[in-house]
């Protein structure tokens, strides 16, 4: 019952809906119809081109031409030639030679004319084969096919000038000899810069200095300590005897040891005969004569020490800047050292560059000496025209497919507007609607007309 229903409320909606259903479909129809007889025909030319080989190489150790042979044909080769038939290039000369006659020279409109011919043609690689497809669209046929047997055969003199160019060989030679006079300057410009720098290995000079400059600095460490005892001697002999004699650590200077200990022996001995005599008695009396002529004694030697051991500070702090100083030299000499190094690495670089470059160049000519002893036709059996141009049984475009297009595709888009035209529309237009929204039963109706 819900499928005859349903069935039901589409021929409702196709019968409410048929004018705009029938002139959608019509407007359709007749727009493809206009389009297929009015619109300009464009014709299809197609031709084949055939790799037979990449490139010709001499049999090993002969360089003669019946024992040649040729590479075998990669995906790349193909795929380059394939982009060479898109090239800019290939198009200027197809216009060149055809334009010849009339002797048009205008560069401007020249580039234009490649870029719409470029937009004209196609070129695919027909899957396990090494036929390349060529394919050209024009509104004349004959002009077509012309153009594209123009095409393929100026393609086949543009190919021979990209893999054998003429004056190869000569232009190899002048390229030669202008690489080795640069590698000669190169050669001469190392030699200055060693002669300048007086030196054939900087880096090892640099690993000299720089064990040379760890010693020194070793030494620096040392006397920067040293010093700082020699400071602190000084120190210890600006504080009063009495101190200096209190201390545990004993003067290097034997004198001065001797003395302190003197004066601390007198000292103790003043004690004792002061328990046991006054002070005015005689003994005490010669005594302190002996500790005034010790104390004499111990300041002279105390200020012949001290100054002994500011000579000393004086030469150790002249050291120090000596070896400071040396370390700056050493540090500036490493520095220009390394400019040096740098400088002999780049150029040693280039040189590098430059041998390989000689060495490529060799090889290229070799190859080039090896493609002109070949003779043309030889070049051009590596490819070949397998078929020239052939023009389609009729025009391409337009497709009489447009015409079922629009038989098939006018119903199509008119059923679905008069659908959404219907889903759009909220009028009551039968009684079953309006049952259907306020379930009451209809009693009668009155028709529109």
């Amino acid at each position: 019952m819900n499928g005859e229903n349903y069935r039901n409320e589409i021929l409702y909606i196709i019968f409410a809906q048929k004018k705009i259903i029938t002139i959608v479909t019509l407007s359709v129809f007749c727009c493809c119809l206009l389009l297929y007889l009015f619109l300009p025909r464009k014709y299809e030319a197609s031709g084949l081109i055939l790799l037979r080989g990449k490139t010709m190489l001499p049999a090993p150790g002969s360089v003669f031409k019946e024992q040649r042979r040729l590479l075998p044909v990669k995906k790349e080769d193909i795929y380059s030639e394939q982009q060479l038939l898109y090239s800019r290039e290939l198009m200027t000369r197809v216009l060149q030679r055809e334009s010849a006659d009339q002797g048009d020279t205008d560069d401007y409109d020249q580039q234009a004319r490649a870029f719409a011919l470029l937009s004209r043609i196609t070129a695919t690689v027909i899957p396990g084969t090494n036929l390349i497809d060529i394919r050209l669209t024009g509104r004349d046929p004959e002009k077509t096919a012309k153009l594209l047997d123009t095409i393929m055969e100026e393609y086949l003199r543009y190919r021979a000038t990209v893999f054998q160019p003429s004056g190869t060989v000569d232009f190899l030679d002048r390229r030669s000899k202008s690489i080795a006079q640069q590698l000669r300057r190169k050669e001469h410009m190392l030699i200055e810069i060693m002669e300048q720098a007086q030196s054939s290995d900087p880096a090892r000079e640099i690993q000299t200095n720089l064990a040379l400059k760890q010693n020194l600095e070793s030494e620096r460490h040392r006397l920067n300590n040293e010093l700082l005892e020699l400071r602190a001697k000084i120190g210890r002999l600006a504080q009063p005897a009495t101190a200096m004699a209190n201390q545990q650590q004993a003067p290097d200077d034997p004198q001065l040891a001797a003395l302190l200990n003197r004066q601390a022996q007198l000292r103790v001995e003043m004690n004792r005969l002061l328990r046991v005599y006054q002070p005015g008695s005689q003994a005490i009396v010669l005594l302190k004569e002996e500790q005034r002529a010790t104390a004499k004694a111990l300041k002279a030697q105390l200020a012949s020490h001290r100054s002994l051991l500011r000579e000393k500070e004086r030469t150790i702090r002249e050291k120090i800047q000596n070896i400071e100083k040396k370390i700056k030299e050493l540090n500036s000499s490493n520095l220009e050292l390394r400019r040096q190094q740098v400088a002999q690495d780049r150029i040693r670089a280039e040189i590098h560059q430059l041998e390989e470059a000689v060495r490529t160049i060799s090889r290229s000519r070799q190859e080039a000496q090896l493609k002109k002893a070949a003779s043309t036709g030889e070049l051009t059996s590596l490819v070949s025209i397998a078929q020239k141009a052939q023009i389609s049984p009729g025009p391409v475009f337009p497709s009489p497919l447009l015409i079922y297009l629009g038989l098939l595709g006018g119903p199509l888009l008119g059923l679905s507007l008069g659908f959404v035209v219907e889903f759009l529309d909220h009028r009551f237009k039968r009684a079953v609607d309006v049952e259907r929204v306020s379930n009451l039963p209809v009693l009668f109706s009155l028709p529109d007309k």
